[in-house]
């Protein structure tokens, strides 16, 4: 059997941990029949393919999360897929087939993959879903692959256990960060802001909080690769609850690769308690900087035993946080929902040179929000999803059904709910 990442077609490479045999058969004999009916009839007219409708189809309690994708630029027909506890998938075709390149390995529990962008076949993979919730698995270290996921090897940080993000160097792949999130259920020093300047043969520890704060967000500079931001988390996972923010919790900046680490402290970014925070940065104006942050949130402070100030938090709340000076000022762009409606927090702010994402609280929030710059084209929402109009003549774009700004340069392409019936 060829190897999948070959581009041979119809290939199907089950791991007998993984697939039944019979769906197995089932599913490599329907893909094999369609793709040779495809060579030999027409396409179906957009009219009929317009027609379909996404449903789920289960697991219907805990089903898997997905922590990353990661495309190749110049090749949308590759990108892969870390989930939280899968392992990494990747396809060739633009997500009609995916095979597994993880498998073989000791875990499967992801937090973060990165390609170099100087050479896509080498990828770093952080184990350890950085997503506390009380059926988190931990991770095993950041691996590396030279060949696009065909072979992988430990490069270390082993006892750090989840791992929230991974920045490669534009220019030298050996140049690597990592946000290291550290145990979920207790206190462990294994934990902060890593950097290898050898490819992950070896590891320094550029930015150490407490036993209880690590990393969970890196953001560089695409115009000066030395300008680094990156956000800190302390949160302790419990049965039962989450003590997300603390004093740990908080924004840094760098300007000579890691040497030094300054907060990011006044200027209008919240002086409350903050909890977990995600970073975006323009890759077109890197002064233009995007932060979600979890500022105190009534549960969780109550989970930390603290009264909240609540004239404070109604003052400066969760949200979207914009500066255009390099974290010098920063204006709240989005309030998050009030406290009650999930604790205000915050899954990541992403830049890339496609869409960027922003997802709401991955605890309790009911709503996903996915936005993307105006490259981007919104294909409208299906019946049943909450609706959403886009302005043409300001920077803003607002939602009708809630009449919120989301971010002053951003466009929205989606918007998803518990109640939706299907989204684009």
């Amino acid at each position: 059997m060829h190897d999948p990442c070959d581009g041979s077609p119809c290939q199907l490479k089950a791991n007998p941990m993984r697939a039944h045999p019979v769906l197995s058969a089932l599913a490599g004999a329907t893909l094999c029949a369609g793709t040779l009916s495809a060579q030999l009839t027409t396409p179906l007219d957009s009219a009929t393919l317009a027609g379909f409708r996404w449903r789920s189809i289960g697991p219907a309690n805990m089903g898997g999360r997905v922590t990353d994708v990661e495309g190749v630029p110049g090749n949308p027909k590759i990108f892969y897929v870390a989930t939280a506890t899968g392992g990494i998938w990747k396809t060739i075709n633009a997500g009609t087939m995916f095979f597994p390149l993880f498998d073989k390995e000791k875990v499967i529990s992801m937090g973060d993959i990165a390609l170099s962008p100087s050479n896509a076949d080498i990828i770093y993979a952080g184990t350890g879903e950085e997503d506390s919730r009380n059926s988190i698995s931990p991770g095993g270290g950041v691996y590396k692959s030279t060949d696009g996921g065909r072979s992988w090897k430990l490069m270390g940080l082993e006892a750090t256990q989840q791992i929230g993000r991974i920045v490669v160097d534009p220019t030298d792949p050996n140049i690597v960060y990592v946000a290291a999130l550290g145990h979920a259920w207790n206190a462990n020093p294994e934990r902060g802001l890593y950097k290898s300047t050898d490819g992950g043969a070896t590891w320094k520890l550029s930015k150490f909080i407490s036993d209880k704060a690590g990393f969970v967000d890196i953001a560089m500079d695409a115009k000066d690769h030395n300008t680094l931001y990156a956000s800190s988390w302390e949160r302790v996972r419990g049965p039962y609850f989450l003590k997300s923010g603390g004093p740990g919790s908080g924004l840094w900046k760098t300007t000579d690769a890691g040497a030094a680490w300054r907060e990011i402290k006044g200027g209008g970014f919240p002086e409350i308690t903050k909890g977990r925070i995600g970073i975006a940065v323009s890759p077109s104006n890197p002064q233009i900087v995007y932060t979600w942050v979890e500022a105190d949130t009534l549960p969780h402070a109550l989970a930390r035993g603290e009264k909240p100030d609540t004239s404070k938090r109604q003052k400066s709340n969760s949200g979207i946080y914009r500066s255009t000076d390099g974290g010098a000022t920063w204006t709240l762009t989005y309030r998050n929902e009030p406290p009650g409606a999930g604790g205000g927090g915050l899954g990541d702010a992403r830049a890339s040179t496609g869409c960027r994402r922003y997802s709401a609280s991955r605890r309790t929030v009911e709503r996903r929000i996915v936005a993307a710059r105006s490259a981007c084209t919104p294909t409208g929402t299906a019946s049943g999803s909450i609706r959403m109009t886009r302005t043409t003549t300001s920077s803003a774009t607002t939602v009708a059904s809630r009449s919120r700004t989301i971010a002053a340069g951003l466009t929205i392409s989606s918007i998803l709910s518990r109640s939706a019936s299907s989204t684009p």
